[in-house]
Formats: C-alpha cells, structure tokens, sequence
C-alpha cells in the first residue's frame, strides 16, 4: 500500500523511564506517525468518515500516554499501534517515537516500530 495518512512531530506527555528520577514527572515525547491505507475512498466521498481524524489519533496517542506510568518506549509504542489498527483500517503503522534529553550527549534517542493489520511485525 502506498497511500498513506501522516503525522509529523507529534508532542505527548507522559510518564516514562525506568529510573525513580523519570517516574516522578511528565516528560514530552514525540512521535511521527505514518498511517498505511487505502485513501481512495476518501478521495472519493470527501467525506472524513472515509478518512482518518488526525485530531482523532492525537488525542488516542495521548490517551494511551495518560493510561499507564511506563518503563519503556517500546511497552507504549506497542499499546499504541495496538489501538491505531483497532480504531482504523490500516493495513500497517509505522511509529518513530523520540525521547529528547534522555541522553545528554544526543538530540534524541528512540525507537522505529511497524505493525501491520495481519499481526506481522515489519522493519522499514
């Protein structure tokens, strides 16, 4: 599938770390998001029933944020690609999901996920 629905740069706050420092405050991630689907149907209808809420997936990445204190990127990543292929028909999502500051000497570490709607997990 090459039609895809994209955020860039998405901020969310949240709880997340394995050391005691990093459980005792929100800190702000970020995310770019690449959503894999068929956008014909929306292109079509013009309808954003057909199409995805951008303001929608957002909120969800946020909910997600606020569900749980969480050691690992890679523990919220999976909650929230979960849930991405649950509200929507993707056949895939790709998650870049940033930790800025956690190493002092880099601009930011992270971790690179995809999943698709079969259940594969995919490298890109």
């Amino acid at each position: 599938m090459s039609d895809q629905v994209f955020l860039q740069g998405l901020r969310v706050s949240a709880v997340m770390g394995v050391y005691e420092w990093e459980q005792q405050a929100p800190r702000e991630l970020l995310l770019n998001l690449a959503l894999e689907m068929d956008l014909r149907p929306a292109g079509r209808s013009d309808e954003l029933a057909d199409a995805v809420d951008y303001a929608a997936v957002a909120e969800l990445a946020q909910q997600v944020a606020d569900s749980a204190r969480w050691n690992l990127l890679e523990r919220y990543a999976e909650v929230l690609l979960a849930r991405l292929l649950e509200a929507y028909p993707l056949s895939a999502v790709t998650l870049e999901l940033h930790k800025p500051g956690a190493v002092p000497a880099a601009d930011s570490v992270g971790i690179r996920m995809r999943r698709t709607a079969s259940g594969e997990i995919g490298r890109k």
